[in-house]
């Protein structure tokens, strides 16, 4: 059931056109955007009491979604 959820709200996610570091929280769960500054990867932080995950985060080919202004630093 978890793990539908947190699909779920990675798909709305993507939809919205989030960008770097945006924030989404509820009483219960927390979901960060985290870009690695080695790499530009963009990662989807999901924290939720005392558990906690991360995940790549994937443009709609299902490429690895690289942070555009990371890019532009480098």
């Amino acid at each position: 059931m978890k793990n539908k959820i947190i699909v779920l709200v990675i798909m709305i996610l993507m939809m919205c056109g989030c960008e770097n570091n945006t924030v989404s929280s509820d009483d219960d769960f927390e979901i960060d955007i985290y870009t690695d500054s080695q790499t530009c990867v963009e990662y989807l932080k999901y924290t939720a009491g005392y558990k906690g995950g991360l995940s790549v985060r994937y443009n709609t080919d299902g490429t690895i979604k690289l942070n555009k202004e990371c890019m532009e630093g480098k």
